[in-house]
């Protein structure tokens, strides 16, 4: 039997809102496990409670996950793409046309990609990308919004514009979570809020320039120049000894998360924080008054957990005053996929050239086979052969879309953009009568 292994171990924190968290760690500490149980993608194996806002809802729905590969439809616009997601998570009863329109081009401004909004997908940059994936779940304007890596595949000044992105939002009295490994020391003093794991336990958390003071406090001394992120994994990876126990013991002090504090150890002060951080601004419902009406002057998200056990408890909140109908998702999904058919060339104008090529060859060489009968061979072989063609030619697109649009699929699925079963049903309408169409123009030109 398969040995369980205890990747968090009673780790416990609260992210507030207004506020930039960075989720930080050595390999195998736990990071990622511990952003996917607070965004919902593991619910098996783990126990303890998880609220969001200060009513203590575990609503979801709340939440928005950016991964950390950026899975983009490559054949549409900035624009086009976002009009489709805004389509997809808003009702026309909520915003008409125009009000889309002014929404979009609205969080294309604050990201800066309105100068690309005409560009196809498959040809932004990195950062580009990275800034679409947020402007994404931006839509519509979630309190909470988790991120895998985002800085992963960036170059340092992609990097530090992306956090300044992120801390912006923040700003706005959104709750902002993200992993990241071995940040520069300008992204990390950056960050509001620092949540660091070491084997299982929560080694520090409080504010990244209140992390020199903390590790003076346990006895370890950053040296002067040296970025206190680098240092604090290096501590983290042991290079300085085991001081897991000790700093784990240490982050129970709330205190390390106010405002930069005093130097403890130096007697200014006795360890009083030097000043209160500022209180941060209400959470900006422009458009989702409906939905975080409750939610606006706190959105915090409390987490003590221990694995493995049970499944998390979820349960989910009506949304459907804002969001469409399956339906409305359903025709939006099927006009989405008749644009994808038409700018592919590979799946419709190569399509039709083969089988055009292909049925003058195979016309050619079996002739009058099938209405004569003196030919019994020929006959069990022109059979054979366009049975073959055509179930291949009709299987083949579905095997190489699927796998291709999988990623895709989970994470707009997973964000609620609409059912995996409306994406089929849209994906079979849409294809269906191009697969009859050409298999009728195969038939015709083969008897010509």
């Amino acid at each position: 039997m398969r040995e369980k292994k205890t990747v968090l171990n009673g780790v416990s924190g609260r992210f507030q809102s207004g506020e930039l968290t960075a989720i930080m760690g050595p390999s195998g500490a736990g990071k990622s496990s511990l952003l996917n149980i607070l965004t919902g993608y593991t619910t098996h194996g783990v126990k303890g409670t998880l609220a969001f806002g200060s009513s203590g809802s575990t609503n979801r729905k709340l939440c928005s996950y950016i991964l950390q590969e950026d899975y983009l439809q490559p054949l549409f616009t900035v624009h086009e793409i976002m009009l489709m997601a805004c389509d997809l998570k808003v009702s026309s009863d909520s915003l008409n046309r125009s009000e889309k329109l002014r929404l979009v081009d609205k969080i294309l401004d604050t990201l800066h990609l309105s100068y690309c909004k005409q560009t196809r997908c498959g040809s932004l940059s990195g950062g580009q990308r990275k800034r679409l994936s947020i402007a994404l779940e931006l839509i519509d304007n979630p309190p909470i919004l988790f991120l895998d890596e985002p800085t992963t595949g960036l170059d340092s000044s992609s990097s530090l514009y992306t956090i300044k992105l992120l801390q912006g939002l923040a700003r706005e009295g959104r709750t902002i979570v993200c992993t990241i490994h071995q940040p520069s020391a300008t992204v990390y003093e950056m960050f509001d809020h620092v949540y660091v794991l070491a084997e299982g336990h929560c080694v520090y958390q409080g504010s990244a320039l209140n992390t020199v003071p903390y590790l003076r406090s346990v006895g370890l001394h950053c040296p002067a120049y040296h970025n206190a992120a680098d240092y604090l994994l290096e501590v983290t990876n042991k290079e300085y000894g085991n001081f897991t126990k000790a700093l784990a013991k240490a982050a129970t002090d709330p205190s390390w998360r106010l405002a930069p504090l005093v130097d403890r150890l130096g007697g200014g002060g006795g360890g009083v924080p030097a000043a209160l951080p500022p209180c941060p601004p209400a959470y900006d419902s422009n458009h989702n008054d409906a939905i975080y009406q409750g939610h606006r002057k706190e959105v915090a998200v409390v987490v003590p957990l221990v694995g493995p056990a049970d499944q998390l408890p979820c349960k989910m909140a009506d949304q459907s005053q804002r969001r469409p109908s399956e339906f409305a998702k359903l025709l939006i999904l099927m006009k989405r996929s008749n644009i994808q058919l038409y700018r592919d060339w590979t799946v419709t104008h190569l399509k039709l050239f083969v089988h055009i090529v292909c049925a003058i060859v195979i016309g050619l060489l079996f002739g009058d086979s099938g209405i004569n009968a003196t030919k019994s061979i020929s006959n069990v072989a022109s059979f054979m052969v366009h049975i073959l063609y055509l179930w291949y030619t009709t299987v083949m697109p579905g095997v190489l879309k699927y796998p291709y649009e999988m990623n895709i699929l989970k994470k707009e699925s997973f964000n609620r953009w609409y059912k995996i079963r409306t994406y089929f049903v849209a994906s079979m309408l849409t294809s269906l009568p191009v697969q009859v169409s050409f298999r009728w123009g195969f038939v015709l030109k083969l008897r010509l």
